[in-house]
């Protein structure tokens, strides 16, 4: 199974498939069903091959959940990072603005002061990294997600996770 944030993109690694007597039968591989990665849902993919001689391989499947409700997550947000960040601007408080967060440089909102770690940060805000840095206590995610393992930070957040996390994200994506 594959978990997606509502919005994100999906490459489809496809499948491969071998035959004892034809050799790589991949080029025979029908894919059947559809994935909207816009809308929230459970997605199956189906690869199905036949060799030369009409000998049907295995149903392979691949199931795609896409999640994240950026509503709920707006409402999260709201309630657990409003006092130090503005939610819909960059202008600064305590923590920068996370107006237009997503896939921006860590350390790169204009006029806030950050910390040794982030000032220097070579990351971005990617979902994998916000996946790190928002799921777990930001003093081990910030070591986690810069690979030093004496970083530190100012920001002071507990970690949320399952569909808090999920939406969460899925706000900061679209915000």
């Amino acid at each position: 199974t594959v978990t997606l944030i509502v919005g994100s993109s999906f490459v489809d690694s496809g499948a491969i498939a071998m035959d004892n007597l034809d050799g790589d039968i991949s080029k025979r591989i029908t894919k059947s069903g559809s994935l909207n990665t816009s809308r929230i849902g459970t997605y199956t993919l189906r690869y199905d091959v036949s060799d030369k001689a009409g000998n049907a391989a295995l149903t392979k499947k691949r199931t795609i959940d896409v999640t994240g409700d950026p509503v709920a997550g707006a409402k999260f947000a709201s309630s657990k990072c409003r006092m130090c960040h503005n939610l819909d601007t960059t202008a600064n408080k305590t923590g920068p603005g996370l107006k237009g967060i997503f896939n921006r440089k860590a350390g790169g909102a204009d006029g806030f002061s950050y910390g040794n770690t982030l000032s220097v940060a070579s990351w971005k805000w990617s979902e994998a990294n916000l996946r790190v840095w928002l799921g777990q206590p930001t003093k081990d995610a910030v070591r986690q997600v810069s690979g030093d393992s004496g970083a530190s930070t100012r920001m002071n957040f507990n970690g949320a996770s399952g569909a808090d996390l999920d939406n969460l994200i899925a706000f900061l994506k679209g915000n």
